[in-house]
């Protein structure tokens, strides 16, 4: 079973009272990279333009987290976090991506 890509799909990610976070979900059996998939939610949670923000190589390695969140589900690690345009951002091995903005 695949997970929709909201974050590709033009959704706002799905906002969560409790922790005051958004999440969106990644598929990763998509031909697209988990570090996209990280811009696009961002951005959607900023409500700005992709093109507009830093890019994400400046914040993390993003060879690395493509790596880690490759096609093979055995191979992902449980959760990666790290801060991204005024976000702290978590991306999970089962394919969310949860967006806190930090500011």
């Amino acid at each position: 079973m695949t997970q929709r890509d909201t974050a590709a799909a033009g959704d706002r990610p799905a906002f969560e009272r409790g922790d005051e976070t958004y999440t969106a979900r990644y598929d990763w059996d998509d031909a697209d990279t988990p570090s996209s998939a990280i811009v696009r939610a961002v951005a959607a949670v900023r409500g700005t333009d992709p093109t507009t923000m830093q890019p994400l190589y400046e914040a993390v390695e993003t060879t690395a987290v493509d790596r880690l969140f490759d096609r093979r589900p055995r191979a992902r690690p449980e959760r990666l976090s790290l801060s991204y345009e005024g976000c702290v951002v978590a991306v999970y091995g089962d394919g969310r991506i949860v967006v806190a903005p930090s500011d």
